[in-house]
Parts: structure tokens; sequence; C-alpha cells
């Protein structure tokens, strides 16, 4: 909930749980809300983390945070640079990145030098960040250079980065488009399940 820019946080009967003392902004609408039991808060223009209860998990130091789960590494910005702190608000992953998205399992995305990359929770750099972009789905990775492609959830590349969309369509299957014909791809079998000619 929010009043006179302030927000806080009722229970399912509506009850004033976490007291009104956080900023409040247009994040805040999406940012805010509690995931696995934690929310990003802001106060006085700097990120942190509570729980249900309104206890901080980490302090309301940072420029941003990118929650995912309390299991894994949080992304977090300070100075201009992100990294990675632990729920225990200890720098696991140095700031250094332009740009860091949140763990997808053992993996996440980062930027450098206007490139991505995948680093793993250690902060090991896994792909090389020369890729313009690199979404993280369940099943795979796009990546994109100067078109988009394919790696498996183990970072074995799949299918080359020459195609103009790459999509999943379903558990374990890709669909792939080119100069508007289109395929689909299977992660698991590693083929081709069905492709237009000349894709």
């Amino acid at each position: 909930v929010a009043r006179n820019m302030k927000s806080g946080y009722v229970n399912d009967s509506a009850v004033l749980v976490i007291p009104m003392t956080y900023d409040f902004n247009n994040e805040s609408l999406t940012e805010g809300d509690f995931r696995e039991g934690y929310a990003v808060i802001t106060l006085k223009k700097k990120a942190g983390l509570i729980d249900t209860s309104g206890n901080r998990i980490l302090p309301a130091v940072y420029e941003d945070l990118r929650f995912a789960s309390d299991t894994l590494p949080v992304a977090a910005r300070k100075k201009g640079k992100w990294g990675y702190v632990s729920m225990e608000n200890k720098t696991v992953v140095d700031f250094r990145y332009e740009d860091a998205q949140p763990f997808h399992g053992s993996l996440a995305v980062v930027k450098l030098k206007g490139k991505e990359g995948v680093i793993d929770t250690t902060g090991k750099l896994r792909v090389a960040a020369e890729y313009n972009s690199i979404r993280i789905h369940a099943d795979g990775m796009e990546i994109r250079k100067m078109g988009t492609g394919l790696l498996s959830t183990s970072l074995v590349p799949l299918v080359a980065p020459e195609y103009d969309s790459c999509t999943p369509a379903a558990p374990g299957i890709f669909r792939f488009e080119r100069q508007k014909k289109f395929g689909y791809y299977s992660v698991t079998k590693k083929e081709w399940v069905w492709r237009e000619e000349g894709l």
C-alpha cells in the first residue's frame, strides 16, 4: 500500500503488517512484490531487501537490486557497477559489470564493455562477453550476435547464431525464423524436429 509517497505492506485481511516507511515510486508497483518471501524496498533512494516480517535482510545501501531466490546470489548495483551479494550481505561477485541479471539456476547474464556473457555463482565467466544479448530460458540459452542462435543449459552450442529469431515453443522445443521461413529445434534430441526448406 502507499500514501504520501511512502509504501508498506498489508496482509490478506488488509491489515498493515509492515509500516509505510519505504519510498514509493513507479518501480514499487512491480519490484516491491514479495517473491519467495522477500521484497526489494527503497529507503532514501537506496535499495534493500526485507522478509515478510519486515526484517531487513540486505541493508538499503544499493542503487538497485534484482532478487530471484534466497539460495542464489542477489544482483546488486553500487557506484554504477553491478555485482552479486549473498543473503548475508557479503560480496560474492565483484562490482565490475555494466549490467547483471538475476541468476537462473547457477548461471546469470552480465554485461561487460557493451557485450553480454554468462557467469556462474563463483563469478567465473562461462560464456564469453561477446554477444549483443543473451536470454536464459528453462531449456536453453538464446544468444544474439548478428543473428540469433541457441546454447544448451550446459552451454553446448546447439544452433549457430544466424537466424532472425528464436523463441521457446514448447518444453524442450524452440522455434527459429529466418526470412519468413521457420522451423522447430529439439534441445533434448539436439536436432531439427521440422523446418521449412531453405531455413
